[in-house]
């Protein structure tokens, strides 16, 4: 074999290992490519059941959603059901008091009178020397639109004594109280000619309404002791 036959030899040799190196590198990048294939595929079967996954938890998430939204709406419908009722019962329940502490007032002002009244004529006898003809407690009367109601009035030597009583005094009382002696005139016309005496009475009065009645020519009478003075 001459040198030329052995150079193209060993080229076919040097093919050959080549095609044979080829073919072992094809084999293996086709299985890499089958298994990469298989990797994608996985994997994209994997997102289609993440994708499937996530509309199932849109769909809960919407659900949930509306479901909230029906429950707040049910609570504002409870809670203002709620405040309506607590405002009835409150509203209630301060008409119930009002009443209650009106006649508890009632009942404590008609207790202060009865102690008041009889102790009126022994209180103008010792002030004012005068015995009483005639005495008439929670005088009332009615002349169209006037009306007006009298605590303790006592009528002696043409002098009518006025006595307003309140369980508790206070200065607003005294004032209220000149409106009404300024009327007594006019519901009972037949005393016009009679000296009228303005008299506040209470168990108990404090120094600023006794200086209040005082100042406007009212005499003012309360418990001293064990007696009306």
């Amino acid at each position: 074999m001459n040198m030329a036959e052995t150079s193209v030899q060993q080229r076919v040799d040097r093919l050959e290992i080549a095609m044979e190196q080829l073919i072992r590198q094809v084999d293996r990048t086709s299985l890499q490519v089958d298994r990469t294939s298989a990797a994608v595929a996985h994997l994209s079967r994997e997102v289609d059941r993440f994708k499937q996954e996530m509309d199932r938890f849109r769909e809960e998430m919407d659900k949930f959603r509306e479901e909230m939204r029906d429950f707040k709406e049910e609570m504002r419908r409870e809670m203002k059901e709620f405040k309506e009722e607590m405002r009835r019962e409150m509203k209630e329940f301060k008409q119930e008091m009002n009443r209650r502490w009106g006649e508890l007032a009632n009942r404590l002002g008609t207790l202060v009178e009865d102690i008041v009244a009889p102790a009126v004529p022994d209180v103008i006898k010792r002030h004012f020397n005068l015995e009483i003809e005639l005495m008439g407690i929670r005088m009332r009367r009615k002349m169209g639109e006037l009306k007006g109601e009298y605590d303790v009035v006592a009528m002696a030597d043409g002098m009518i004594f006025i006595v307003e009583v309140k369980s508790r005094f206070n200065i607003e009382y005294v004032r209220d109280f000149q409106e009404k002696l300024a009327k007594f005139r006019d519901l009972f016309p037949e005393y016009g000619d009679r000296q009228l005496v303005g008299i506040i009475a209470s168990l108990r009065l404090d120094d600023d309404v006794v200086e209040e009645a005082t100042g406007r020519g009212f005499y003012a009478m309360a418990m001293k002791g064990e007696y009306m003075d």
